[in-house]
């Protein structure tokens, strides 16, 4: 299916009622044009591939990139890609569907047209570790202790996802990034040892409680360099160096999920 990206730009962004109004107009269009070969188990034999849904915030861009440019057969060659990616979308804010995203209506609207053969790929958490719980810490007095009032959402909604009977779901890990400029708009410092310290505590989290719900994917550790534990150079985007990463970012991601995902 053809990728759904909605993000806006923050100064130009519709109310949030107009907002999401727009995204699900893009879904419904979105299944009326691919959804029931999309959702044919029979072209999913037949091809020999892997339908996937990816479910995240702006940091699958690379996946999203991909299918825009029609490179995502070579990407993973062995699965038909669909993400559906909400900018600003954040772990805490999927317990409040009438969050600034409305990131929780977009993704359960998605999974309404999905089928349980279908593997369920999710990434959420950089907006958290990355600036939310710093945000909270600093401006409202929280303890960074806090992890969980960010990850319980998230997890309720994995849960949430498997009770509906989908089997075929993978956490990707939430990606280490260089800076933040929400941080320096806030005017309060967090130094980028520290982000990736909490992204990595939010990581292990995400590994531990995988149990049979879902398979945890780390997409994170390669892209660090071991001589300092911060992203490397190559996974920076030199047009946005500060808080997506590069192309290469998807190559990692192939690469770790590429062998996972297999036709029905």
């Amino acid at each position: 299916m053809g990728a759904d990206e909605v993000t806006l730009g923050r100064k130009k962004d519709p109310p949030n009622e107009l907002r999401e109004a727009r995204r699900m107009q893009l879904l419904e269009r979105r299944h009326a044009e691919f959804g029931e070969q999309f959702n044919s188990i029979e072209h999913a034999r037949s091809t020999g591939r892997a339908h996937v849904i990816f479910i995240g915030d702006c940091h699958l861009r690379v996946i999203h990139r991909a299918v825009q440019t029609g490179t995502a057969t070579t990407l993973i060659p062995n699965a038909w890609l669909d993400p559906c990616i909400v900018g600003g979308a954040t772990a805490r804010g999927l317990a409040n569907p009438a969050s600034h995203s409305g990131a929780i209506n977009i993704f359960r609207r998605r999974l309404e047209f999905a089928e349980k053969w279908h593997h369920l790929i999710f990434m959420l958490g950089e907006a958290d570790t990355g600036f939310m719980i710093w945000y909270r810490t600093h401006q409202l007095g929280e303890s960074i202790a806090k992890l969980g009032e960010s990850l319980e959402p998230y997890m309720a909604f994995l849960r949430e996802v498997h009770e509906q009977g989908f089997e075929k779901m993978i956490v990707l890990s939430s990606p280490a990034t260089p800076g933040d400029r929400r941080i320096r708009r806030q005017k309060f410092e967090v130094t980028q040892e520290d982000r990736t310290e909490l992204t990595m505590r939010w990581n292990q989290e995400l590994a531990d409680r995988a149990g049979d719900m879902y398979t945890y994917v780390d997409v994170t550790t390669p892209t660090l360099d071991p001589a300092t534990g911060l992203v490397k150079p190559e996974y920076i985007d030199p047009h946005d160096q500060d808080h997506l990463l590069s192309e290469p970012y998807g190559l990692v991601i192939a690469d770790q999920l590429g062998p996972l995902l297999t036709p029905p």
